[in-house]
């Protein structure tokens, strides 16, 4: 029958509300109101997909058609995209407030709530404030100033440092 192939049940053994299509739970919902959709475990309050599927998407649409924003996990990377010719912010307000990227379980990188940029390290003091080495390839340069006043070339075997307003 109809009712065996979908519909809604509970099992009072597992405590658990379910959706079924197909004959298959699809959406589960525990006693401690935990949200599973693809998976009859959920571990936290909204989990999506099951660990050793193909790949886990969700997808946001935007109020404009064509437009979403979408995480995708798959195999050994999580993307976070935003589709359809529409900017990706990461915000983080509030007077003492950072967006930090960590890799390895540790922070690499920190945005803090002033524009002051940290590769390497936690407080960043100045725009962009590096804790370690830089590395600048071959026909690339560094200039300081608005009129590149200060620069550092190198080219091949050729390194130069020149100051444009004559004063070294």
């Amino acid at each position: 029958s109809d009712n065996d192939i979908a519909g809604i049940s509970y099992n009072s053994s597992t405590e658990k509300l379910f959706l079924k299509t197909n004959n298959t739970g699809q959406l589960y919902v525990d006693n401690s109101g935990k949200v599973g959709i693809g998976t009859d475990s959920p571990s936290t309050t909204l989990e999506l997909g099951a660990s050793g599927v193909v790949d886990t998407d969700f997808q946001m649409q935007s109020d404009q058609a064509g437009k979403y924003f979408k995480i995708v996990s798959a195999g050994n990377f999580t993307e976070l995209k935003s589709v359809g010719d529409q900017n990706l912010f990461l915000n983080s307000s509030g007077p003492g407030g950072y967006v930090s990227f960590l890799a390895g379980n540790s922070e690499r990188m920190r945005i803090n709530y002033n524009g002051n940029v940290g590769i390497g390290t936690t407080s960043p003091a100045y725009k962009l404030h590096v804790d370690g080495s830089i590395k600048v390839n071959d026909s690339n340069n560094i200039f300081l100033g608005d009129n590149n006043d200060i620069a550092i070339e190198h080219s091949g075997s050729l390194s130069q440092f020149t100051n444009a307003t004559g004063d070294l």
